[in-house]
């Protein structure tokens, strides 16, 4: 099993850093469209007993123009945000009103909104980033190196070393120890990335508030995955899905994104990249 985790994540790190430095903006963005509509599939898979293609389809599309309207940037993603919210709201009212089943249909109402609002905060932000200009895929990979070595670090810490529980009715085999090694990680992979990897300047007045920022990233990335098997455990579920061998569901590999995504992005555009 742990052999072919490790596998498994290997030839997705290669299949990720070739994507980030091969691709085109068009093919990152067609790639993210894609796992996102993955996402949702197994989120709705999660929460909803009845599979409702009707449902399906209508939350892939409005996820589908949510993402496009972010990589528009500009005030695109909020406007949609908003008009996703009452749309929802409309095709709600209407169906309860016809069925009377209010109870359950408000619960799946917020279900809904929720998957919407969790999937765009995953993998919404991505090509933004990616789209800053001049450093942004290096943007990028230094997210997904925080992000993922982090948590392969924790993974690995907390077998060998964890003994006190980080949240035990959440997700039992983590630990403070794990948790503590994952954002050691993250920091050597940050400092790693701005020495080898950064080709802007390395003045202080960039350095400080980014290793300021990597602590933060870092438990924001734990947090999400903690958000994460707080969904499966309120489903009594272990993994999300079978998308990746070893690894569970794509929910499971991608869900430290969560939080941590927005958060960076805001943080470029206000702190990085500010003029």
């Amino acid at each position: 099993m742990l052999k072919q985790r490790i596998i498994a994540g290997v030839l997705a790190g290669v299949a990720l850093l070739a994507l980030l430095y091969l691709g085109s903006f068009f093919l990152m963005l067609l790639t993210v469209l894609v796992f996102s509509i993955f996402a949702y599939l197994e989120y709705d898979k999660l929460f909803f007993q009845n599979a409702s293609t009707v449902r399906r389809m209508r939350l892939a599309a409005m996820i589908t123009l949510g993402i496009l309207s972010l990589d528009q940037g500009g005030n695109m993603g909020w406007y949609w945000l908003w008009l996703t919210f009452i749309a929802l709201s409309i095709w709600h009212i209407v169906a309860l009103d016809h069925d009377g089943d209010f109870g359950s249909g408000i619960h799946r109402f917020a279900l809904e909104f929720f998957g919407y609002v969790y999937v765009i905060a995953l993998m919404g932000f991505l090509v933004p980033i990616a789209r800053v200009p001049t450093h942004g895929r290096e943007y990028l990979l230094l997210l997904f190196l925080m992000v993922f070595i982090g948590d392969t670090s924790a993974y690995f810490a907390g077998m060998r070393f964890g003994k006190h529980p980080l949240a035990p009715k959440l997700s039992p085999k983590k630990t403070i120890e794990g948790a503590s090694a994952g954002m050691a990680a993250s920091i050597i992979a940050s400092v790693a990335w701005y020495q080898f990897i950064y080709t802007g300047p390395h003045v202080p007045g960039f350095a400080v508030p980014l290793f300021l920022f990597v602590p933060l990233g870092s438990a924001l990335a734990q947090a999400g995955d903690l958000l994460e098997s707080l969904l499966k455990r309120s489903q009594s579920q272990k993994d999300s899905g079978s998308f990746l061998p070893g690894h569970g569901g794509l929910l499971d590999r991608i869900d430290g994104l969560a939080l941590v995504s927005p958060v960076f992005y805001f943080f470029i555009q206000l702190v990085l990249e500010h003029p």
